[in-house]
């Protein structure tokens, strides 16, 4: 149950990241590393969401 919500927060951290490169962040000289990082937590929240029974 813990690792569902690690996996929620995870997600909506790397969701915000990456929304926020786009839209605050367009210029700004580390933008690629700043949406790798948001992808990456995207993909690992994902990971951690599903719950199987």
């Amino acid at each position: 149950m813990i690792k569902k919500y690690i996996g929620i927060t995870l997600f909506l951290i790397g969701a915000f990241l990456l929304v926020s490169s786009v839209v605050f962040f367009p210029e700004f000289s580390h933008v690629r590393a700043l949406r790798i990082s948001g992808g990456i937590l995207l993909f690992t929240g994902m990971a951690f969401v599903p719950e199987y029974k």
